[in-house]
């Protein structure tokens, strides 16, 4: 359906209802130019505590100040180093709209005059995007099979490059499925893509029963 409306060249935002809220993607000319959900915020926040920008307290103080305000980028904006904040609200999008299509349900299609939103991402090509994130999806697909509490825990391979040993350290001594997505320092998506990397050069193992469910 959203290339549907790419094709078509239409300004406006797709909506999916889902438990919590509802889930957007917003279209200037046939380009995706953000994507939200519930609890965006919330979300970058997470990621930050998680990666070490922020400490818990300083990640309580500034959910607290989002509540208030109800604008994320503007309480985040000066709080961690620039490059930390462009990349969060990149991989905030993707999320968010992989998200999207991971969803169910009618989605309903709002026509817009402009489009005034936070995290407008441009400079991308949009049709690509949804080939990369279509991939992604089949990448990880197994991995969304495993239940909640597939164990996680380091193989005998060395871990390939910075984010594998984050990620490994998560694993330590093992971890469920269902925590490790919680305690990630990354979105879900390249969480789950970097797992399937991990267990595929033996960076990281998993229940051999589970293993085989995949």
């Amino acid at each position: 359906m959203l290339r549907r409306y790419l094709t078509r060249g239409e300004t406006g935002r797709l909506v999916l209802r889902v438990e919590g809220g509802e889930r957007a993607v917003y279209l200037m000319q046939g380009e995706i130019l953000a994507a939200h959900g519930p609890g965006e915020g919330e979300a970058l926040v997470r990621v930050l505590v998680r990666g070490g920008a922020l400490d818990e307290a300083e990640g309580r103080a500034l959910l607290a100040e989002i509540a208030e305000t109800g604008h994320a980028e503007e309480a985040i904006m000066g709080r961690v180093p620039e490059p930390v904040f462009v990349e969060l609200l990149h991989q905030r999008f993707r999320q968010a709209l992989l998200d999207f299509l991971d969803g169910e349900g009618e989605v309903r299609f709002e026509a817009m005059d402009a489009i005034f939103v936070d995290n407008i991402q441009v400079g991308h090509d949009s049709r690509a995007l949804l080939d990369e994130l279509d991939a992604l999806r089949r990448r990880v697909a197994p991995l969304r099979a495993l239940p909640a509490d597939a164990r996680f825990r380091p193989g005998p391979s060395l871990p390939a490059g910075l984010q594998q040993r984050r990620l490994q350290a998560v694993c330590e001594p093992e971890a469920a499925l269902a925590d490790l997505l919680e305690r990630s320092p990354f979105e879900p998506g390249p969480t789950l893509d970097l797992l399937r990397e991990m267990l595929d050069t033996g960076v990281l193992v998993v229940d051999r029963d589970v293993r085989g469910a995949a």
